[in-house]
């Protein structure tokens, strides 16, 4: 019975071949013959279509699905959120916002370090609540930023 293998692009000129979401074998193709790698060798055939025959596959393209993720980050003052829109925004004492217009939850933009009991741990626009519970630093503009104090606080277990 002919097995139906989709194929997908690793290279311009090589394969991987997957069956049931499993992979089986990578193809290449040389400029002379096509080669049919799994874990127990090495086969080399004239073209796709006798690899096909021999090994009794039919073989389709998986076409990979990429969504196109939105880019632009939305800024509260200088600090960047992670929510599309944000409403309802406070700079002072720390940059805040709701998520809607009518929410009462608010978030700190930007990246903050918090002191759990584990030691310094980094969110990105936490819920104004975790500021008000636990130890903090920040807002910082960038994860780089965050993280550097973050190191710099564990190393020298503050």
């Amino acid at each position: 019975m002919t097995q139906h293998m989709k194929l997908r692009e690793f290279t311009a000129t090589s394969w991987v071949a997957t069956l049931h979401g499993e992979r089986q074998a990578m193809l290449a193709k040389t400029p002379t013959s096509v080669l049919w790698m799994t874990p127990d060798g090495v086969l080399e055939f004239a073209s796709m279509e006798l690899l096909q025959k021999t090994v009794d596959v039919k073989f389709t393209m998986d076409t990979l699905k990429t969504e196109e993720r939105n880019t632009q980050v939305t800024m509260v003052g200088s600090w960047p959120s992670k929510h599309d829109a944000v409403f309802n925004i406070e700079l002072a004492p720390v940059p805040t916002y709701t998520k809607t217009a009518t929410s009462t939850v608010r978030y700190a933009a930007g990246y903050w370090a918090f002191l759990f009991a584990n030691g310094w741990q980094g969110s990105w626009c936490p819920k104004q609540q975790t500021l008000d519970d636990y130890q903090h630093a920040g807002p910082f503009t960038s994860k780089l930023e965050m993280q550097t104090a973050i190191n710099q606080k564990n190393s020298l277990g503050v």
